[in-house]
C-alpha cells in the first residue's frame, strides 16, 4: 500500500469511528465530536489558529469561550500572532500558547490530532496576508491525515476571491464546521451544497463568557469603578473610509453631548482593539477615534478611555455595570446582548449590520449622521436608569473621575 493510500485509509478509519457531522448541534458538541476517538495517551489534542495575540479583546473573548467548552484534560495549543499578548487561559490545565510563525507553532500544527480554524471574523476585506495562505495550509494538513475543523467562524464574500475559493474547498472537506452567522454559512456552502447538514450556525463563544466580578473590575480599573446605570459606553471602530471615520467621530461626539446634558449621567469610551482592522495598524485605532470624540464633544478627560488590551472578562464587565452601549465594534454589541444591557449599533460592516438586525437593535448607518433614532433611544435608556431602585443605584461607587485605563 502506498503512502497516499495509507493516509487516506487511516483518515477514513478514524472518521468512521465517530458519528456523522449532522449529529452535533452546538459548538460544545462539535468539539466533543472531533476530540473523541483513539489517540496517543487516550486524549486527542487540538491546535487552534485565529486572530489571537493581536490586541483585539473580542477575539480573545472568543478564544476564552472556546477553551471553556473543551472536554476536561484536552491538550490545547493556541497559535497566536504574539503569544505574550494572549490573556492567560486559566480554565484550561493543559494550554500552550505559541507564536504561529515560530518553530513551536509549526510543531503544534503538525503534531496535534485536530487543527481548528477560528473563531471570529478572520476572513474578509482587509484580512492579513498570512490568512491568505491559511486555507492552503489547512488543505495540506487535511491531506496528511489531520482533522481540520472550523469553530464559530466568520468568513465573508468581500474576502479575496482566490482565498475564498480555497476556503470553501477546505470547508467542504472539513470534519466539522460551525459558523457564527448566516452570511458565513451561505458563503462557505456556495461551492458544495452537500455541506448543509454538516454546517451549523452557533452563538459567538464570547456570549457565554462570564464578566469580571466587581472586585476584579476594581483591581483592573481602580477602586472608583462600580455599577452605574447612568453610564453610557461608546465603542468605536476605524473604517477603511476616511469619510466614514469623520462621520463616526462627529456623530459619536453629538451622541456624547446629548447624553451628558442629562442630570447625573457619565460616559466612557471603550477601546476593544489596539489596532485598526483593514490593514490600518496603529495609524487609526479605537483610541485615536475616541480621543477625537472627546475633543470634539468638549468632554475632555472627564470621559475616560478604557483599554485597549483589556482582558475579555473585564471588557464585558465594563458593559455589564453600565446602562447602555453605543458600539461599532461587533463584540461591544455581543457583550451588551449577553448581559442584557441596551445597545445601539454604529454600522459600516456587513457582519455588524447582520448581528444588529439579528438582535433587533437600532442603528446608525455611516456615513449618515441621523440623530432622531439615537436621541429617542437615549431617552429610553435614561428613563430606565432613573427608574432603577435607589438600592441598585447605590450598589457600588461610580467612576466619574478616572483617566484613561489600560490593563
Amino acid at each position: 500500500m502506498g503512502i497516499k493510500s495509507r493516509i487516506t485509509s487511516g483518515r477514513s478509519q478514524r472518521r468512521s469511528e465517530r458519528a456523522a457531522p449532522e449529529n452535533f448541534g452546538d459548538l460544545q458538541s462539535q468539539l466533543a465530536y472531533v476530540l473523541r476517538g483513539r489517540a496517543r495517551g487516550g486524549v486527542r489534542s487540538i491546535a487552534i489558529i485565529g486572530n489571537y495575540g493581536n490586541g483585539n479583546t473580542g477575539d480573545e473573548a472568543i478564544l476564552a469561550g472556546i477553551a471553556e467548552l473543551l472536554p476536561a484534560g484536552t491538550p490545547l495549543r493556541v497559535l497566536a500572532k504574539e503569544a505574550a499578548r494572549v490573556p492567560p487561559l486559566q480554565q484550561v490545565e493543559r494550554a500552550l500558547v505559541v507564536d504561529r510563525q515560530s518553530k513551536a507553532g509549526i510543531k503544534a500544527l503538525l503534531t496535534s490530532d485536530v487543527v481548528a480554524i477560528g473563531g471570529g471574523g478572520m476572513f474578509g476585506s482587509g484580512m492579513p496576508r498570512l490568512l491568505h495562505a491559511l486555507p492552503v495550509v489547512g488543505l495540506l494538513l487535511n491531506c496528511v491525515g489531520r482533522d481540520v475543523i472550523f469553530v464559530s467562524l466568520g468568513a465573508y464574500p468581500d474576502m479575496p476571491k482566490l482565498s475564498g475559493r480555497v476556503l470553501q474547498s477546505l470547508a467542504s472537506r472539513s470534519a466539522a464546521v460551525t459558523v457564527r452567522d448566516p452570511i458565513t454559512a451561505e458563503f462557505l456552502q456556495r461551492r458544495d451544497t452537500r455541506r448543509t447538514n454538516g454546517l451549523i450556525i452557533v452563538a459567538d463563544p464570547a456570549i457565554a463568557l462570564s464578566p469580571a466580578t466587581p472586585a476584579q473590575l476594581r483591581r483592573a480599573l481602580g477602586d472608583g469603578w462600580g455599577r452605574d446605570p447612568l453610564r453610557l459606553v461608546l465603542s468605536l471602530k476605524p473604517s477603511p473610509s476616511d469619510g466614514e471615520n469623520r462621520a463616526q467621530v462627529e456623530w459619536a461626539a453629538a451622541v456624547l453631548r446629548d447624553w451628558l446634558r442629562r442630570p447625573g449621567t457619565s460616559a466612557c469610551l471603550l477601546s476593544l482593539s489596539s489596532q485598526g482592522d483593514f490593514g490600518l495598524g496603529d495609524s487609526i485605532t479605537d483610541s485615536t477615534l475616541a480621543e477625537q470624540v472627546r475633543d470634539l464633544s468638549g468632554a475632555g478627560g472627564a470621559v475616560p478611555i478604557i483599554g485597549p488590551d483589556l482582558p475579555p472578562r473585564v471588557a464585558k464587565g465594563v458593559i455589564a455595570t453600565s446602562g447602555g452601549v453605543v458600539g461599532a465594534r461587533l463584540h461591544a454589541l455581543i457583550f451588551a446582548q449577553a448581559v442584557q444591557v441596551p445597545a445601539f449599533g454604529i454600522i459600516f460592516e456587513l457582519k455588524t449590520r447582520q448581528y444588529a438586525a439579528e438582535i433587533g437593535v437600532g442603528t446608525c448607518e455611516l456615513p449618515d449622521q441621523e440623530t432622531a433614532a439615537i436621541t429617542a433611544w437615549l431617552d429610553d435608556v435614561y428613563s430606565a436608569a432613573v427608574a432603577t431602585s435607589p438600592a441598585e443605584l447605590s450598589a457600588g461607587p461610580v467612576n466619574r473621575e478616572a483617566g484613561a485605563a489600560t490593563v
